[in-house]
């Protein structure tokens, strides 16, 4: 009986010690906090040149003013010894900072020399774009049953060299079924990727299997060292699905799907695949539990951020939708 009583005062004290009011809580963690100038670029022949500079900012800040002052922004072509000054534009919270009518050039060197006065900064970047672009010479893609997926493989040729090269496999993804078989603008969008491929799953980059419900990358990143040979890779992706009235069928949605084979350069491959750690080290897995916190690359001198590059190529295949019952 006194167990009983105890149990219930015990019960009925857990009721009343609970409450929903919720307060709002302000927090700045801007003492002691240092700005420091953050700038990305990725360069590549197929686009103009064109930089993000910002400030960065502590956590929480609630109206951040991340412009930071430019005194100086010049792009060097280390290879032909010319050099260009960048034009600056202010968006949003950052700056951009570009050359409209100018491409970078295979295999060239650039370097990047960006002066602030507010936060005081000198930055120096350098990166080296690859000299040659991979050959795709076959696409295979073959639908997996029962489901909206569709697993392919890509051929290709890869670019001859006495160094390890890292490459990147991209795909982008245009629905043209269903409810989008009017809409032949319907944009290209990039689509998350999973692989058996040992070379990709090598990488310590590539999610765990005991990360069941991690989002798959949004690129394969692997490395071929001194291979000329004709290689494949393989992947997945979902193709989206449409349920039928009733829910008795459903049918992946035909889609083009744009694959894009990037031979990247290192610092590029460095930063990528540690972006990709801090996000699953983030997320953690069944077994051990989150990981221990990772830094992402940056090979910026005098502040942080990234300069990387690449060649690509590419091509668009049709995959036709399957039906399947439910």
């Amino acid at each position: 009986m006194q167990n009983k009583i105890l149990f219930t005062a015990l019960f009925i004290f857990s009721l009343y010690s609970c409450t929903t009011d919720m307060y709002r809580v302000d927090i700045d963690l801007s003492e002691g906090f240092e700005p420091q100038i953050a700038v990305t670029s990725v360069l590549s022949p197929d686009s103009s040149i064109r930089f993000r500079c910002m400030s960065t900012y502590a956590a929480y800040t609630k109206n951040p003013d991340s412009v930071p002052a430019v005194s100086k922004a010049v792009l060097y072509d280390v290879t032909n010894n010319t050099s260009y000054n960048l034009n600056q534009t202010k968006k949003n919270n950052s700056l951009i900072l570009s050359i409209n009518d100018y491409y970078p050039k295979k295999g060239n060197i650039y370097t990047i020399v960006v002066e602030t006065t507010n936060p005081k900064a000198n930055i120096v970047i350098t990166d080296t774009v690859p000299p040659e672009q991979p050959t795709i010479t076959n696409v295979k893609i073959t639908s997996i049953q029962n489901t909206s997926d569709f697993i392919g493989t890509v051929t290709f040729k890869p670019i001859t060299s006495e160094k390890t090269v890292y490459y990147e496999l991209v795909l982008f993804r245009q629905d043209n079924g269903g409810v989008f078989a009017s809409n032949p603008t319907e944009p290209f969008w990039q689509t998350t990727l999973k692989t058996s491929d040992r070379i990709i799953t090598q990488e310590d980059y590539y999610p765990s299997l005991l990360l069941l419900e991690a989002e798959q990358p949004k690129s394969l990143l692997f490395r071929l060292n001194k291979n000329s040979q004709i290689y494949c890779i393989n992947f997945e992706y979902n193709a989206g699905e449409i349920q039928s009235w009733g829910g008795a069928e459903i049918s992946s949605i035909d889609n083009n799907l744009r694959i894009e084979l990037r031979v990247v350069s290192f610092n590029y491959f460095r930063y990528k695949t540690s972006l990709y750690k801090q996000k699953y080290a983030a997320e953690g897995d069944l077994l051990y539990g989150m990981s221990a916190p990772v830094k992402v690359y940056s090979n910026v001198s005098g502040g942080v951020g990234i300069l990387g590059s690449y060649c690509k190529t590419d091509t668009t295949v049709f995959v036709e939708g399957k039906t399947y019952r439910n």
